[in-house]
């Protein structure tokens, strides 16, 4: 799924006309088709940041939210239309990717495969951005999920795998929503 602001741009899709001109735009989510995908190439975007998250209560929050960040979900891993359409986006040189996935071993693999292929950065996914999303669910009493699998390096962080393999706690992405949100809206 792809959202972006409603501006008539490539991967915009209006919504009707608002009635209440002091909201923001709606940012309106669309799954795209391989076919679709394939129809668009080549993309000439212009620079910007594209967002990329694996879980589409993200995506759905920023609709909400009136967010005006472009954002491409994984919907958790990545299918081949997920990657012809990130591959379609990266085709256009002043566009980079920051990523964002659950804090879990299938997630870290997630997050390492996007960001080896694209070199996409990491979007609050690094060992402090872990810690605080473990204090935070401390904090609010959240029952702790167990880090399952086998563990994986995070090379754009060492101290990531290390901090959770210490941890031994899995935090999704619906546990940061808040956190990612306000990082959007500041991309107005």
């Amino acid at each position: 799924m792809v959202a972006e602001p409603d501006t008539g741009d490539l991967f915009s899709y209006r919504s009707p006309p608002r009635r209440n001109l002091h909201r923001p735009p709606r940012l309106l989510k669309h799954a795209l088709t391989l076919r679709e995908i394939r129809r668009l190439a080549p993309l000439r975007l212009a620079p910007q940041t594209v967002h990329v998250c694996e879980n589409p209560r993200v995506l759905e929050a920023a609709a909400d939210v009136g967010a005006a960040a472009a954002i491409v979900c994984t919907m958790g891993n990545p299918t081949t239309v997920t990657l012809a359409l990130l591959d379609a986006v990266m085709e256009s040189p002043d566009v980079r990717l920051l990523y964002h996935g659950d804090f879990d071993w299938p997630g870290i693999a997630i997050a390492d495969r996007i960001m080896r292929r694209y070199h996409a950065q990491p979007w609050q996914f690094m060992a402090a951005d872990y810690r605080w999303a473990v204090a935070q669910a401390t904090e609010r009493g959240t029952p702790q999920q167990p880090l399952t699998g086998r563990a994986s390096e995070t090379p754009w962080d060492p101290a990531l795998s290390s901090a959770m393999a210490e941890t031994a706690t899995a935090i999704h992405e619906e546990a940061v929503i808040g956190r990612l949100l306000d990082d959007l809206r500041r991309r107005r």
